[in-house]
């Protein structure tokens, strides 16, 4: 049974429990072979017995003096296809093959397992996609619970890997194996470095010293990485030293991507690397892909639209290169009504309004002003979805001709589509501000001043985000049509008309949070996002795994929830793992609660929500 300290992706940071075994995960089993006797005997190691009869296989899980003697029934490659019924392995713990039959899905699910042995797993590994398909059947299956140990499929090099999709017992039987056969085994690959006329016996020992080294060194890594919220890098960082890794990561991207995506958080914080292309297919990029297509519209009164560069800077607006941009805007006196827009690799198109949303003000990414096919068409869908979805009076495209001419492509091809940046020599020189601020004021004499107002403009923008964060009908119910807006430009209360707070947003979080009546004002169509409470359980504080009868599966790490009871609204409160994990972990925190329906949590240390509100005249 696993006990949750920690998420980064499918991988858990905790402890697990296999029947009186205490082990720390992700965890590593030290194998004990005959020719190489486990050499940790303080770390968790695994055995093989004697098998009890043919086609079968017995193994010692232990650590320290406790062990647990597991047996199980392995076939042939050349039958691997046939169906074979789960096994009891021991108390608690079941092995398993897959592809899985609908009868050992029904088993997975109607106990409480400790642990699931995926028996055949290294089979499964010589073909990716089939690799990657069973394994997100078998932890789906099985649920968030128990551990899953698949045996002798790890080297020290796939320890990131195979940890990141949720996997969290491996063993170092491969890498033994493969050190008694001749190789020299590192996290980087392996070689045949055999020296020439040393002793046969001497040379064995030292490779299996040194496989045994870089398993332990790996593994402390892997830790490391997946404490820091990093083991994604990791993962990417091992990826050229075997094909076969970037090929499970791929089909983990494609046909696996909803399993990724689900556990993947919606807040983050600090900047993090997106070096590798394969960085760019990462579950929170492609979310913020999809969810823009899917989700975002312009805010309605934005009169023109202006197409920009992203910055290294984050959020982009805090960047030299924006703010040069956007004082040329506000000296041609129609800022509120301008909708700038950064287009950007990998996520495609980002408003203003987006731009502080994880991981829009979060990623570092190589720039060289070449852009791939890939990269094209993500800036090209958004941009279709932007200007199909609203009517703007003109488009200005202030971005380097030379380099991102292919933007046309995207873009209507009328009198209303201008480019305002000169030459190549960048977008904020003094030449092209002008030509911006001519721009401007040509617009301005044409279809004379804006008749839009600022603060119904920032109104506009929320309900963007709140579209993008929660879905545009739960946004229709958040922003009735009395509601005004209390607060700084940094920060912002959402009021309805009877004086009561629905939402905050604040600068550095990003997304919108909110309070029980903004909850109880969006429950009926935010049925995705609503956490019911068993009965009998009295919400005094923060909500525990053992206390969710369901949740919505939209559900992610740092999703506003709002927590019911039946027809009964109880509070709201910010998710600390997926929708699909909460009710089925044994123990620990699944929701923070922010707001109960009697009154906000006091917590003793937190400080004191002191607002100063101005309340804005919308105009």
């Amino acid at each position: 049974m696993r006990i949750l300290e920690g998420l980064d992706g499918p991988a858990l940071r905790g402890r697990g429990t296999v029947g009186r075994l205490s082990l720390t995960l992700p965890g590593l089993l030290w194998a004990s072979l005959p020719f190489r006797p486990a050499s940790r005997p303080s770390e968790p190691w695994v055995a093989g017995m004697e098998p009890p009869a043919e086609m079968e296989r017995s193994l010692r899980l232990g650590l320290g003096e406790l062990s647990l003697e597991l047996r199980f029934t392995v076939v042939a490659p050349e039958v691997e296809a046939q169906e074979l019924a789960p096994a009891l392995a021991a108390e608690r713990v079941l092995g398993v093959r897959t592809p899985l039959s609908a009868g050992t899905v029904a088993l997975l699910k109607a106990e409480p397992w400790d642990l699931v042995l995926w028996t055949n797993a290294r089979s499964a590994w010589t073909d990716p996609e089939r690799f990657v398909r069973e394994l997100v059947a078998l932890r789906r299956a099985a649920g968030p619970a128990p551990l899953l140990w698949a045996p002798r499929v790890a080297l020290p090099g796939r320890l990131a890997l195979l940890h990141a999709l949720g996997i969290d017992l491996l063993d170092t039987t491969e890498g033994l194996l493969r050190a008694a056969e001749g190789y020299w085994v590192w996290a980087e690959g392996q070689q045949d470095l055999s020296a020439p006329g040393s002793a046969p016996t001497e040379e064995l020992s030292r490779r299996l010293l040194h496989v045994e080294e870089e398993y332990a060194q790996e593994e402390e890594r892997v830790r490391r990485f997946l404490k820091g919220g990093r083991l994604r890098e990791l993962v990417e960082a091992r990826l050229p030293f075997e094909p076969a890794l970037g090929e499970v990561l791929r089909y983990a991207e494609g046909e696996g991507y909803p399993f990724l995506e689900e556990h993947a958080p919606v807040v983050g914080s600090g900047i993090h690397p997106y070096g590798t292309k394969e960085a760019q297919y990462r579950p929170e990029m492609e979310r913020f892909r999809r969810r823009f297509l899917s989700r975002y519209r312009a805010p309605p009164g934005k009169e023109l639209l202006l197409l920009v560069p992203c910055s290294k800077t984050k959020p982009y607006s805090r960047s030299p290169s924006h703010r040069r941009i956007l004082r040329t805007l506000s000296e041609g006196g129609r800022l509120p009504a301008i909708h700038v827009v950064s287009l950007t690799s990998p996520l495609g198109a980002v408003p203003q309004e987006l731009e502080r949303v994880f991981p829009a003000a979060h990623y570092d990414i190589p720039v060289t002003g070449n852009w791939d096919g890939e990269e094209r068409v993500w800036v090209l869908n958004a941009l279709r979805h932007l200007v199909g979805g609203h009517a703007y009076q003109g488009i200005f495209v202030h971005l380097p001709r030379e380099e991102m001419d292919w933007v046309r492509e995207g873009l209507p091809t009328g009198p209303e589509v201008v480019w305002t940046a000169e030459g190549d020599e960048g977008v904020t020189t003094a030449a092209s501000l002008r030509s911006l601020a001519r721009a401007l004021q040509q617009f301005g004499e044409t279809r004379g001043p804006s008749r839009v107002r600022p603060m119904k403009i920032v109104r506009e923008e929320l309900a963007s985000l709140a579209a993008f964060q929660f879905g545009p009908e739960a946004a229709e119910a958040l922003f009735p049509p009395e509601l005004r807006l209390q607060g700084r430009p940094w920060f912002q209360r959402l009021v309805d008309g009877k004086g009561e707070t629905l939402a905050t947003w604040k600068e550095e979080a990003g997304l919108l949070r909110l309070t029980v009546p903004g909850g109880q004002r969006i429950r009926s169509r935010a049925a995705d996002y609503s956490v019911e409470v068993r009965g009998g359980v009295e919400l005094k504080g923060d909500l525990f795994a053992p206390g969710v009868r369901e949740a919505g599966r939209e559900i992610r790490i740092g999703d506003d929830v709002l927590l019911v009871r039946g027809e009964e609204f109880l509070g709201v409160g910010e998710a600390r793992v997926p929708g699909a994990w909460m009710g089925h972990l044994p123990r620990g925190m699944v929701v923070k609660v922010r707001h109960r329906f009697h009154g906000p949590v006091e917590r003793e240390g937190d400080p004191p929500h002191e607002l100063t509100p101005e309340a804005a005249p919308d105009g």
